[in-house]
């Protein structure tokens, strides 16, 4: 399964519509499609939302094990703002 297919079948799996899916994530319907079907790749910090969203590590989502990929810098300090974001909102509730 690819990726984007994974996506799509835990939207579906969840009950929720691509409008519903693409509210939460704070991106519009259309970006969603192109993540849905492959024509757009999602960045790690929609990736994030989704773990969250669905309860599924990021490994899961991307289809991708993280001990089979490498990932680029840019990509690590994406993850790195993305966790600092999470952790600064939490010790404000």
């Amino acid at each position: 399964m690819a990726w984007y297919d994974r996506i799509k079948s835990l939207r579906i799996d969840n009950d929720l519509t691509q409008a519903e899916l693409a509210k939460e994530l704070n991106i519009s319907i259309k970006t969603l499609q192109r993540y849905e079907n492959g024509t757009g790749e999602p960045p790690i910090t929609t990736l994030l939302q989704l773990s969250k969203i669905f309860n599924k590590s990021i490994d899961f989502i991307s289809c991708n094990p993280i001990n089979n990929s490498i990932l680029i810098n840019e990509e690590i300090d994406e993850l790195r703002e993305a966790v600092n974001e999470l952790l600064n909102s939490k010790k404000k509730i």
